[in-house]
């Protein structure tokens, strides 16, 4: 797996030495790569998790290696603690925002968190008490700019999936998508994802086909990782805003794509 920003990529986080010490380390069951039995205590939570997911992501869930086994024990005690609920429980609102520069290129993140993609900026409504107040809070705390001009594409059901429990509508997000503009040097401030970058719209489209092709069954998984295309939700997004084309095959196959397993 080729992740694009050398910053923070899960797939480098094994740092081993000794894959010959049983009692140090376990070892990963897609590749033959070594953890330690503990990760380091400088390391944020938020990257061992992500760690973790793309683990659970390559093998199902079945990792076996020292630092799964030591988030997931964790994770179980912490749920005792806290009568057995540790994450948060998702409210079934989303915002979506589809930014764009002076130049009319999108901005985009790459994210690092099954099942991956390209994707605009989001985050669920929570706290805030209207949407256009969530989705100007989400393009701040994702890339670091300030959103101006926000005006409503849609306001629509998704079944799509997010890595929080079922929330009590089910799986899915009414969605409230908004184009915005902004300016700037964006960076990728999140831990769920690798990196942020401006997009012209040829490019949108290629990665709308790569896409596509992942949903029809044309694409395996690791080459899928390997160069993710658009998230499957966020082509119906773009297409709405008339930024990037797809036929209605292609619509329908990614449109069951859209409930790709994560990890909770």
């Amino acid at each position: 797996m080729t992740q694009p920003n050398p910053g923070f990529d899960p797939t480098t986080l094994h740092a081993r030495r000794d894959p010959n010490d049983p009692m140090d380390a376990t070892q990963h069951p897609a590749d033959d790569r070594y953890y330690p039995s503990v990760p380091p205590p400088e390391m944020p939570a938020c990257e061992l998790e992500a760690l973790v997911i793309y683990h659970d992501s390559v093998t199902a869930g079945a990792c076996t290696c020292g630092w799964c086994a030591f988030y997931n024990e964790q994770d179980r005690r912490a749920q005792a603690e806290h009568g057995g609920e540790t994450v948060r429980r998702c409210d079934n609102t989303r915002v979506g925002v589809l930014v764009r520069d002076s130049s009319s290129r999108l901005l985009v993140i790459d994210r690092a968190t099954p099942p991956g993609g390209v994707t605009g900026l989001a985050g669920h409504l929570d706290e805030h008490a209207v949407p256009e107040k969530a989705a100007r809070d989400a393009v701040l705390k994702e890339v670091g700019l300030q959103a101006v001009h926000l005006d409503l594409l849609v306001c629509r059901w998704r079944e799509d999936r997010c890595r929080r429990q079922t929330g009590p509508e089910g799986i899915g997000h009414e969605w409230h998508v908004y184009q915005a503009r902004a300016d700037g040097a964006p960076s990728a401030r999140a831990c769920q994802a690798f990196r942020a970058r401006w997009l012209t719209r040829g490019q949108l489209q290629a990665l709308v086909v790569r896409t596509a092709a992942y949903a029809r069954g044309e694409l395996p998984d690791a080459e899928w990782w390997a160069s993710p295309g658009i998230a499957p939700v966020w082509v119906f997004w773009l297409s709405l805003a008339g930024l990037v084309t797809a036929t209605r095959e292609d619509l329908a196959a990614i449109e069951q794509a859209s409930s790709w397993q994560v990890r909770t």
